[in-house]
C-alpha cells in the first residue's frame, strides 16, 4: 500500500484579500475622477480668462474709437463710466479718470464673470492724451 499524505491546496481568494483589492481599486478610481474633474474645471477657467482678456482689449479699442469720433478732446472728456453685458456670462465696465489738468485720460476696462460662486476679473489699462484733429 502506497501512503500519500493529504496536501491541502489553497484555491481562491479569502474575503479579506477581495475587500482589500476592491478598496485599492476604489481609491484609484476616486483619484482619477478628482484629477479629471480638476483638469476640466481648469480648462474651462483658462478659456474664460482668454475670452475676458479679448473682451478687455476690445473695450480699449472701443474707447479709442470714441476718442477718434469725438469732435474734440473736450467732448471726449464728457464720456462717463458705464457697464455693459457682453453675453450671459461676462460684464465689461469702462472707467474714465482725467489726469494732468485734462490733457490725459486714464482708461480702465474691467471684464468680470461669476464661476463656481467666485467672481473673476481681468483688467486692461491705457492712457490717452489730448490730440489735435
Amino acid at each position: 500500500m502506497v501512503f500519500c499524505p493529504k496536501i491541502k491546496l489553497k484555491s481562491g481568494q479569502t474575503l479579506i484579500e477581495v475587500l482589500f483589492s476592491v478598496g485599492v481599486i476604489s481609491v484609484c478610481l476616486v483619484g482619477l475622477t478628482i484629477a479629471t474633474t480638476t483638469a476640466l474645471r481648469n480648462n474651462r477657467l483658462s478659456k474664460e480668462y482668454t475670452l475676458a482678456n479679448k473682451y478687455a482689449e476690445e473695450g480699449l479699442e472701443i474707447v479709442r474709437q470714441q476718442r477718434d469720433q469725438a469732435l474734440n478732446w473736450e467732448q471726449f472728456l464728457t464720456i462717463n463710466d458705464r457697464c455693459d453685458s457682453i453675453d450671459a456670462l461676462f460684464q465689461r465696465c469702462f472707467q474714465y479718470q482725467t489726469e494732468e489738468f485734462g490733457s490725459r485720460r486714464k482708461i480702465t476696462v474691467i471684464v468680470s464673470w461669476q464661476e463656481g460662486g467666485r467672481t473673476h476679473m481681468v483688467e486692461a489699462v491705457t492712457f490717452l492724451t489730448k490730440w489735435s484733429k
